[in-house]
């Protein structure tokens, strides 16, 4: 069970929330994703070529295409969030290096972006209601290509 009750520190909580988030797609979790964004919540990828829509729509989106990748870490850090009451901007950075089998081998690429996000705080704790996700760059990561 994922524990989401709000402390009393909202930035720890936010924190908190942005790597369950990044857990959630390592792990091929997209149920627990439902513990990360509200029911209505806008999700834009489109600045890596994703979909752009509401949660109910790129939570399967999400799900069938990080199938072909099998092996996800996304890294979140360097947050910026500022609350005001019951609301709360949030930025921070996002590794994400992704694996995908070529041939018999394990290929990589790694994006390098920023979560732009609006947080708020529901009877279950805080959940993202916007995610806009910045792309700043792309690279092939393989020990061959180096």
């Amino acid at each position: 069970m994922i524990e989401t009750t709000p402390t009393s520190d909202p930035r720890a909580d936010i924190i908190a929330l942005t790597t369950r988030y990044a857990r959630a797609i390592d792990d091929s979790d997209f149920s627990s994703l439902d513990h990360v964004f509200t029911p209505d919540a806008d999700v834009d990828y489109s600045a890596t070529g994703g979909i752009h829509g509401r949660y109910d729509e790129v939570r399967p989106w999400l799900k069938g295409v990080l199938a072909e990748y099998k092996m996800l870490r996304h890294t979140v850090s360097g947050h910026d969030i500022a609350v005001d009451k019951r609301v709360a901007r949030s930025r921070c950075y996002v590794r994400a290096l992704h694996g995908r089998e070529v041939d018999g081998t394990l290929r990589f690429f790694e994006l390098g972006g920023r979560y732009h996000d609006k947080c708020v705080l529901t009877a279950s704790g805080w959940r993202i209601a916007e995610r806009r996700l910045e792309r700043i760059w792309v690279t092939r990561v393989n020990a061959a290509d180096a």
